[in-house]
Parts: structure tokens; C-alpha cells; sequence
């Protein structure tokens, strides 16, 4: 039992070596060694926060259930459509020898479920990540740039404290990225179910278009959510701001494209292997470690394009306990 209180508390409840100075300083490179280090010494922070990201995100589970059709009750019905077809035109005319034929052939029946109305209450609870998505991502990059930081985490107080804080600007942030995703998302199913069906080149080509774009975003919007935690500025200025880290880092941009995937792959093989404890891992650690791995490749370029920068030209704020308007700790 302590150690699962010592993922949800606010304190580490064992003492450490600490490391030492050789350590730190190789530490502040922000490589592999260091992400492996904190992955391992911080875990259980990690999945603490991809916990309580799942709960203000719950309507996801209850859409899930909603579609597997666990609600629905089953019916006898012809299993294609066309029977309704073939029966009008049999009951509407006269009947022949080809018309019954057909009947016999597309009238088998099969079980058929009926969506229901307590599916269908399920189902448009999803319409609620919209907002709860945005705002609980809100939290999440909170939580894990101050594990970057080498910061202590108060997994759930820190959570929410970054939400209310940047609770009005998180509601348009969160609309934005919601829409941004659902049209990426759409956009790929439709242009690749075009191109396998046609080969369709304008279709393979917007395809391939849509998917570059999609990574970008992907990157970017750990951009922007860190950028919103962490700084204040106007809403336009850090959108423009995400997109040009990008490409200034796009070293750290690659890592965290493929670094995702591997982990996304890895969920996927074990969720094949063993499907009752494959599809419950991102709701307890995939998530969290794929939202480290964004923060992680993200934070230190934002902290070498815009945090040192800004302390450079003004070297008096280092000493300031409050810091000023211009750049002021969101979270």
C-alpha cells in the first residue's frame, strides 16, 4: 500500500543517494540517458498523471462502451439490404420464377443489433472531449515539465492547479486542438480509403500531404501547451511561436515522432498478444509516457529560443522571486 500512495501523494516517502555533480551537468543536455533516468525514477508520476488524465477524460470510456453495442438488443432481419428491394418489387407486380429465386437467396436471415437509446447517451458523451481533452492536457504538460525540470511533482494538485489557472485560454485551446485533430483524422481516412479503392493519384498525394501535416501538428502541440503553461502571451503569438519550434528543433521533432510511434507500436503488439491488457495500458501508462516523450523533446528547445533569450536581455529578473507579466509561470 505505500507504494501506491507514493504515486498519488504530493511527497516521495524514501530517501535517495542524489546524484552527483558530473551527473547533473552531463544531466543538463537533455539526452537519452538522462529521459531513461527520470523514466525510470519518475514512473510512477507518470502513470499517476496518465491516471487522473483518464479520469477528467472518463467520457471516452463511456463512448467506447457506447459503440461495442453492449446496449443493443438483437433482432432477425434479412442480412442485405437489397432483399427490401427484391420484396417490393415481388409484392408490387406479379411474381416469377427469378424474383423468388432471388428472394430465397437475399432473404437469410442473421442476427442484427438495433442501437439503442442508452448506446446512442453514450455515444454523444464524446462530444464532451472537446473541451475535457484540451483542458486535462492542460495539466498533463504541467505535471511532466516539472519532471523535466527535476522539479517534485504534487501529481494531483499540481494537475489541477495548471487547469484552473489557464482555464479561460484552455477552453479555446481546446476547442482548436480538438478540431484540428477530428480533421487530420478525417482527412486521412478519407484520402487513403480514396486512393486504395481508385489509386486515385490526387487522393495518394493528399494522402501523404495530410499525414506530414498531421506529425507536425503533433509535435507543435506540445508546443503549444507548454508554451501556454509557461508563458504570457497573446494566443496568435504562441501558435505562430509552437509552429516555428518545429522546425528549429527538428532534431528533437524527429525523436519525438518516432520515439511516440515505438511506444504506440509496442501497446499495439501487446494488445494483440494479450488484447484484455493490451487496450487497458493507455488508459493507465501509454498515454503518460508518449506525453513525457513530447514534453521532454520539446521543453529545451522552448528554454533555447525563448526562456534564455529573455533572461539574457534582462539578467536582473534571475534574482526576482515574482517574475514579471512577460514571462510568468502559467502553471
Amino acid at each position: 500500500m505505500s507504494r501506491l500512495y507514493n504515486i498519488f501523494s504530493g511527497t516521495n516517502n524514501r530517501s535517495g543517494k542524489g546524484i552527483s555533480k558530473g551527473q547533473a551537468a552531463k544531466d543538463k543536455k537533455m539526452g537519452c540517458t538522462y529521459f531513461f533516468y527520470l523514466l525510470r525514477t519518475r514512473l510512477g508520476k507518470i502513470s499517476a498523471t496518465n491516471l487522473i488524465f483518464t479520469l477528467c477524460n472518463f467520457t471516452l470510456i463511456l463512448f467506447l462502451m457506447g459503440i461495442t453495442g453492449m446496449f443493443d438488443p438483437e433482432t432477425s432481419a434479412p442480412s442485405t439490404p437489397l432483399y427490401s428491394q427484391i420484396y417490393g418489387m415481388e409484392t408490387a407486380g406479379e411474381s416469377s420464377t427469378v424474383l423468388t429465386t432471388l428472394q430465397g437467396i437475399l432473404g437469410i436471415n442473421a442476427s442484427v443489433s438495433i442501437v439503442s437509446r442508452t448506446s446512442e447517451i453514450l455515444m454523444y458523451t464524446a462530444l464532451l472531449l472537446f473541451v475535457t481533452f484540451g483542458i486535462s492536457t492542460l495539466g498533463m504538460c504541467y505535471n511532466f515539465r516539472s519532471i523535466t525540470r527535476g522539479e517534485p511533482v504534487y501529481s494531483w494538485s499540481d494537475f489541477f492547479s495548471a487547469i484552473k489557472k489557464n482555464f479561460k485560454i484552455g477552453i479555446t485551446l481546446a476547442i482548436l486542438d480538438a478540431f484540428m485533430i477530428v480533421f487530420i483524422v478525417y482527412d486521412l481516412m478519407a484520402y487513403y480509403a480514396g486512393a486504395a479503392a481508385s489509386g486515385n493519384l490526387f487522393s495518394l498525394s493528399s494522402y501523404y500531404i495530410v499525414l506530414f501535416f498531421g506529425l507536425i501538428y503533433f509535435v507543435m502541440r506540445n508546443y503549444i501547451y507548454l508554451i501556454t503553461v509557461t508563458f504570457d502571451i497573446k494566443f496568435k503569438k504562441m501558435l505562430k511561436n509552437a509552429l516555428f519550434l518545429v522546425f528549429l528543433g527538428w532534431k528533437r521533432s524527429l525523436a519525438c515522432i518516432f520515439s511516440s510511434a515505438g511506444i504506440i507500436f509496442v501497446n499495439y503488439y501487446i494488445y494483440r498478444v494479450m488484447p484484455h491488457f493490451g487496450i487497458v495500458l493507455p488508459f493507465v501508462i501509454t498515454i503518460g509516457v508518449v506525453g513525457f516523450i513530447g514534453v521532454y523533446c520539446t521543453y529545451p528547445v522552448i528554454d533555447e529560443y525563448m526562456i534564455k533569450p529573455y533572461y539574457k536581455d534582462h539578467p536582473e529578473e534571475l534574482e526576482e522571486e515574482q517574475e514579471e507579466a512577460i514571462f510568468s509561470d502559467r502553471g
